[in-house]
């Protein structure tokens, strides 16, 4: 140390505005679990989760499969996403496929009184999205569908039974 320094005092423990004495803040501890795989390397899916689907996903899946979607998934993304718990992604062969599957899922949720978050759909884009808090429903024609690979994009989130 320089001649003529001195050493920084140690942090002390000061009282905060409430007169609350605060301690200085520890290093953060060292974490318990292993550190995760190289993003090369993807990690094995859950064990899906047992025990019935909840009804507002039993009853959008009803309305896709009456009108003949194609390749239904149904993710469950609980606890990996706050935007909701379910995921359902379904192909329709042309854009009015797309339109006519949307209305079937709203025509569902309104029945339900469920509240529709929001909708979103361009003419010609060959991907319709549907909102209703506890359930995504992203529809795609085959093109759009394999362009956005959704699947892939939640690689470690179960794939539940349609039933």
């Amino acid at each position: 140390m320089p001649a003529g320094k001195k050493p920084l005092p140690s942090p002390k423990p000061r009282p905060s505005r409430t007169g609350v004495v605060r301690k200085a803040k520890s290093p953060p501890a060292t974490p318990s679990k292993p550190p995760p795989a190289p993003n090369n390397a993807p990690t094995p899916p859950e064990t899906p989760p047992t025990g019935p689907l909840p009804e507002i996903v039993t009853r959008c899946l009803h309305a896709l499969e009456e009108k003949k979607a194609e390749a239904i998934r149904t993710l469950d993304v609980r606890g990996k996403s706050s935007l909701a718990d379910f995921l359902l992604i379904a192909t329709g062969n042309s854009d009015t496929h797309l339109r006519a599957l949307r209305i079937a899922v709203e025509k569902e949720l309104d029945a339900m009184h469920a509240i529709i978050v929001g909708r979103e759909t361009q003419p010609d884009s060959g991907w319709c999205v549907v909102d209703a808090f506890d359930v995504i429903v992203h529809l795609f024609r085959r093109d759009q569908r394999d362009t956005y690979d959704l699947e892939k994009l939640w690689l470690n989130s179960p794939l539940r039974p349609l039933r």
